[in-house]
Formats: C-alpha cells, structure tokens, sequence
C-alpha cells in the first residue's frame, strides 16, 4: 500500500513510528531512489535497525540517534522514539505504523497521534489492532480538521494462523484534505 501511495513521488519523506528491525525501512530505500526515511523506535530497537540498514546498503548515507546533522541528503535517519517530538510540523509526506500504536498505553497513543497529526502532511498509514488491545485503533484521536479516513479495511495475512471469525487487524489511510500535488 505505501508502494501504491508513494508511486511516482520519490522525493517523499516517509516517517515510521517503530520500526523494528527494518523490514519497511529495507524495501522503502531499495525501491524509491530519492526517498528519505525516518524512523523513531525504542533505543535497542533503533539499533537493531541501523545495524540492519548500514549492513544492507553500505553505499547509503543514514544519520543516526546522537549524530551531528550535516548538510547532506540522507536516506535514513533513525533515532530513539523520544526524539520524535522535534520533528517539525508538516515535514513528513506520509507516516506508517505497524502494530504498535494500539499496543502502547493510551496516553502514549494520545502523544504520538498528535505528533503524527502536527508532523504529517499527506498521508497517515497504520495497521493495527482494533478489539483485542491496550486500545482499539478505531478510536485513536485523529485530528479530522486535517485528515479524512480514506480506507479502512480488514488485513487477512493473519486469518490463516488465527480460527477467530472475528477479525481484530485493520489497515487504516488517513489522507489530508488539502493536497497539493
């Protein structure tokens, strides 16, 4: 999905909230040349990450938590999730997350919804869970002066591990109402 959003726009900055090892953050710098990805992940996590990346594309530039900014374009940054409160408004064309916003306590979503909301000026993707969590995805405070749910719909990757007629994931994209493309 994130490759059908971003198509024929590769100078895009793409933010994801938790990014674990790098699975995204790999496909995203391999198939869109010009694309810049920022990451913020819990510290162990984020290392994981730049250990991943660094490893897999040698020639790319990344800037990591603690580093010096230069004047160079980057492919990735990735940085400790505290961080995030200093990205500034509008600075990201779209920001994803996958599973662990509905995982988190509710003042944690709360805090980092109003920062995806204040930070994101295109497109907001999320997958997460919306019965059997800390707090459904249905009711995350999106700002809907801003956004406007473009789709919601079931993920079914899991059905086949999973008997329950009732399906609990959803994928989400929240699109701002003014684009300017």
């Amino acid at each position: 999905q994130i490759k059908k959003i971003l198509q024929g726009n590769n100078k895009s900055v793409v933010m994801e909230l938790g990014g674990g090892f790098g699975g995204t953050a790999y496909y995203l710098i391999r198939d869109f040349e010009g694309i810049t990805y920022k990451c913020y992940d819990l510290p162990e996590n984020a290392a994981l990450q730049a250990f991943y990346l660094l490893t897999a594309f040698p020639e790319k530039k990344f800037l990591l938590s603690g580093e010096p900014l230069e004047d160079i374009k980057y492919d990735g940054m990735i940085f400790s999730n505290c961080e995030i409160e200093d990205l500034e408004t509008d600075s990201v064309d779209l920001s994803f997350n996958s599973y662990s916003l509905a995982e988190m306590e509710k003042e944690a979503i709360f805090n980092y919804i109003n920062i995806i909301c204040r930070t994101t000026s295109k497109y907001f993707n999320h997958i997460n869970h919306s019965l059997f969590c800390k707090f459904s995805s249905d009711l995350f405070p999106i700002n809907y002066n801003k956004f406007e749910l473009t789709y919601r719909f079931p993920v079914m990757w899991s059905k086949s591990q999973d008997r329950n007629p009732i399906v609990d994931e959803h994928e989400y994209l929240y699109q701002t109402k003014k684009i300017d493309d």
